[in-house]
């Protein structure tokens, strides 16, 4: 279920092959950018707004308190916007089925394990790209009311595990 983005035909000694992609209807907020200016609007109200808009379905929204004097998204795709919101409350955003919900990381016990050749499973692909991988970030944000830098405050490591990877050494050895 999804949009249509991709349609190919392969044809081989073996037979002919349809291969169809399906993305998600949320795909249509990443496709152009744009400036906009919410006022008097908190996060989730302003996501829902951008959501409402384009006509996809509304799931789960994270309330957040915080009502902003003016929000703007500034060249930036809706999808990016949001996701940016969603980030500096903590929250993530997650389509599924044609609905878009914006809520608390949950991370919960492992719902499927896999050992290849000792189950079901007969075809597998995965990939890593550490290309776009970093040890470490900076940042700065604007102090409006002294009009100057303002230092980020140290936020607590999620202590998310990525396989048995180790993204700093991984950062490293590509440059980063």
């Amino acid at each position: 279920e999804g949009l249509v983005v991709r349609h190919a035909v392969e044809s081989g000694g073996e037979g002919s092959t349809l291969r169809v992609e399906l993305k998600d209807a949320a795909f249509k907020l990443t496709r152009s950018r744009k400036s906009a200016v919410f006022r008097g609007q908190s996060d989730d109200q302003a996501i829902r707004q951008l959501l409402e808009a384009a006509k996809i379905g509304v799931g789960e929204l994270a309330l957040t308190t915080l009502e902003h004097a003016e929000l703007i998204q500034y060249y930036a795709s809706d999808w990016d916007f949001m996701v940016s919101r969603a980030d500096v409350s903590g929250l993530v955003v997650d389509a599924h089925l044609g609905k878009v919900s914006v809520k608390p990381m949950a991370l919960g016990p492992i719902k499927r394990k896999l050992d290849y050749g000792l189950d079901d499973t007969s075809d597998l692909s995965l990939e890593i790209d550490g290309s776009e991988q970093w040890a470490a970030l900076e940042s700065v944000g604007w102090d409006l009311p002294a009009h100057e830098l303002a230092k980020p405050k140290a936020a607590k490591d999620p202590k998310i595990a990525v396989g048995n990877l180790d993204a700093a050494a991984i950062a490293g050895k590509l440059g980063g």
